[in-house]
């Protein structure tokens, strides 16, 4: 991770979490290097336009 290289809207990051390898994520349903979590959803074109995956939902 580097500068400018995570979405920072007004809700977040609150935390994100950086692997030294690619984790297995989401109940290991996929492999990613890092998470971020917000405190409030991001929008669909947010998602897309950084390329993030969204969280599933509980």
């Amino acid at each position: 991770m580097d500068i400018g290289t995570i979405l920072k809207p007004e809700n977040g990051p609150l935390r994100h979490v950086n692997f030294d390898r690619r984790e297995f994520v989401e109940q290991g349903q996929f492999k990613a290097w890092r998470y971020l979590v917000y405190d409030a959803p991001l929008t669909e074109k947010q998602i897309a336009d950084d390329k993030l995956r969204a969280a599933l939902t509980k």
